[in-house]
């Protein structure tokens, strides 16, 4: 009986959860592996335990992966248990995604009610970007879901005199910075300061309290990155995308400054240095509109290179302003998050968030800031939010699925104005405004990004407007009549105004389960639907995709019947080369320029070294070697035999990249 009645109580909420766990996991197997890159690097850490440890790229252990490892290792506990597949890999997403739901709701509800709490949990549920990066293997969701555990513990911090919750909720922190580096560190101004505000403790306590929270925070921010950078660099993976082969540099260089105010690693032909990294987008198979690669299961170790997962540029040069991601994010600027790449992941609801920061000044101020739990909520959630908006507004170079950060707060602040708008409207008076002029100022917002996506979005656009408009008019009438709104009219009425402002997230939120998602510049919406027509072996920019694939196999079955003990069976200049031979064979592939095919680990010596010991036989060159490892490149080609291409080719070579070089194999063996 009590199982029943909790069920019958929580059913509201089992609902919200239940429709984000169909927007998760329907169709979750069309994704395939996700991002090859990371799927590649979990395959390669179940096979050893050193790998495991750091997180290792390649089954070898040449080189990790640009992140730390707990969500990595997360994904591999779900495929030691479930056996490695694609849907082992992307189920920590997906389940993050689903518990992140039921946490919004229960930090907004423990203060502002159930209604408000439902509302959340429903804003979150449907926020485009959360479905999208719920939906695949690159960590973002499982770092929202860490630092909503932390928001909760910090919740207990403030309510009892107790500062084991605030280690507790630091020490959760400190995981997502483990997850997400710096990333993680974007919420400190909210954690911080409603500590500091509402603690029920004396100043000097709290600040003493804080430093060793702050101490904690930092030891286990930082201890894996230390144990990696402490162990001798013979006896360990190089550090992906660092500049000086160290987790440190990665952090606070590749994974800090770049996204702040990029800077941090240099890219022949992106940065203003060397050469130029490839053929202008619109002859470039990697451009993220014409590379038919950029499909669910990577199939691109032929096709030359592909766009990054996570910080590196997009290799057709930097944008409007030197923004190297202005084709993803936009330009900076003050309405940037209103775009047409960025608005539809996640600026549905911004303008009722914003205004729903207000609630604070119409909540009754009988009880000090110490004691009244509802501001607090709302300075929490503003205090997590505008350093967001403001970053997300002015950096350089990030990609939009980090967006998914905002997403608590937006959800949990909009749910909040709802809710509170509400009853000040019941009230009457001047603050009865707020309600009818939130939700005008939110529909013309929804409304103009449903403008932007052209012939999609217009019936919605129009149910949008027909619904919205008509019941901001009767919240209107009812004021201007100076009567209250009776409850049997305004709640069909708030029905309809949620119904309006959800139509649009919705539809946008559905399109990764109808298209199927973005594997590597993960993201929602209509466009989805425009890349996929790329992947049908029909896209100018490159040879068909069923003939790479063909190509791809042949050669995987002349290398693994060739190679004798060889460490590795093949190298090449990039992870992008690279990862799918990985996923295929298990076998190790040696990235010797790391994920962009630019990194400096190894020389022409070293090299040969590496053939003459027997570690290392064929190396495929292609022209990402020819333009950003010339010594290598003279060194293969001047010492390596070229193995006939119809022994691992099926097609006719394929030019790519300057003066028609073309892909060729070469055995190093003398």
């Amino acid at each position: 009986m009590k199982i029943k009645h909790w069920i019958r109580e929580h059913a509201a909420i089992l609902g919200v959860m239940a429709l984000a766990a169909v927007l998760n996991f329907a169709r979750l197997g069309q994704e395939g592996y996700g991002n090859a890159y990371y799927a590649a690097a979990v395959k390669s850490m179940l096979i050893d335990m050193g790998n495991f440890f750091f997180v290792a790229f390649d089954p070898g252990g040449f080189i990790t992966v640009d992140k730390p490892p707990i969500g990595f290792w997360l994904q591999g506990l779900s495929a030691s248990l479930f056996g490695f597949s694609g849907f082992s890999i992307l189920l920590p997403q997906a389940l993050a995604g689903v518990i992140s739901v039921g946490l919004v709701y229960r930090l907004v509800q423990r203060y502002w009610g159930k209604m408000a709490g439902l509302l959340a949990a429903l804003f979150q549920a449907l926020t485009p970007i959360a479905v999208a990066t719920s939906r695949n293997n690159t960590i973002d969701s499982l770092l929202v879901m860490v630092l909503l555990l932390a928001a909760w513990f910090l919740v207990l911090a403030v309510e009892k005199p107790q500062s084991k919750w605030l280690y507790v909720s630091l020490l959760f922190v400190g995981i997502g910075y483990n997850i997400k580096t710096l990333e993680a560190f974007m919420v400190l101004p909210a954690f911080y300061g409603v500590y500091l505000l509402a603690a029920p403790l004396k100043v000097r306590q709290k600040l003493a309290n804080l430093a060793t929270a702050t101490a904690l925070l930092l030891v286990v921010s930082l201890s894996w990155s230390v144990a990696v950078d402490l162990t001798p660099e013979s006896e360990r993976p190089y550090v992906g995308s660092s500049e000086t082969n160290s987790e440190l540099d990665l952090a606070f260089g590749y994974n800090g400054l770049f996204h702040f105010l990029g800077i941090g690693i240099t890219v022949p032909g992106v940065n203003g240095e060397g050469q130029q990294a490839m053929m202008p987008s619109g002859n470039n198979p990697s451009s993220p509109d014409n590379d038919p690669a950029l499909s669910p299961e990577g199939d691109d170790s032929l096709a030359g290179d592909q766009n990054p997962p996570d910080g590196a540029p997009p290799q057709s040069g930097p944008g409007k302003g030197g923004s190297m991601f202005a084709h993803e994010t936009g330009d900076p600027g003050v309405f940037r998050l209103f775009n047409s790449q960025l608005g539809g992941q996640i600026s549905w609801l911004l303008p009722l968030a914003l205004f729903g920061m207000g609630a604070a000044a119409i909540v009754k101020a009988d009880d000090p800031l110490r004691t009244n739990r509802r501001l607090q909520s709302v300075i929490f959630w503003a205090a997590w939010l505008v350093p967001q908006v403001i970053f997300f507004s002015v950096a350089v170079d990030y990609h939009r699925y980090y967006l998914v950060m905002m997403a608590p707060a937006v959800a949990a602040l909009a749910g909040i104005g709802l809710v509170a708008f509400s009853a000040a409207y019941r009230s009457g008076g001047a603050v009865g405004w707020l309600l009818p002029v939130a939700l005008a100022v939110n529909l013309a917002v929804e409304c103009q990004l449903l403008k932007q996506t052209g012939d999609w979005g217009h019936n919605i656009l129009i149910t949008t407007l027909i619904v919205g408009t008509a019941g901001v008019a009767i919240l209107i009438a009812y004021l201007l009549r100076n009567s209250i709104t009776p409850t049997r009219v305004l709640s069909p009425v708030m029905v309809m105004a949620i119904m309006a402002l959800l139509a649009g997230p919705a539809a946008y939120a559905a399109t990764p389960i109808l298209y199927g998602g973005e594997s590597v510049l993960v993201h929602a919406g209509p466009e989805l639907n425009r890349d996929k027509l790329f992947s049908n072996g029909n896209d100018p920019g490159g040879p068909p995709r069923d003939h790479q694939g063909g190509d791809q196999a042949k050669l995987e079955q002349f290398l693994l019947s060739h190679i004798q003990n060889e460490k590795n069976i093949l190298a090449v200049a990039s992870a992008n080369e690279a990862s799918q031979i990985i996923l295929d064979t298990g076998k190790s592939v040696m990235a010797v320029g790391g994920f962009m095919g630019f990194e400096k680990i190894v020389d022409a010596q070293e090299l040969a070294q590496m053939a003459q010991a027997g570690e290392l036989r064929y190396f495929l060159v292609s022209s990402q070697l020819c333009m950003s490892q010339p010594e290598l490149y003279q060194w293969i080609t001047t010492h390596g035999k070229i193995v006939d291409a119809e022994l691992w080719q099926d097609t006719a070579p394929q030019l790519h990249g300057p003066n028609g070089h073309t892909n060729q194999l070469y055995d190093l063996k003398s």
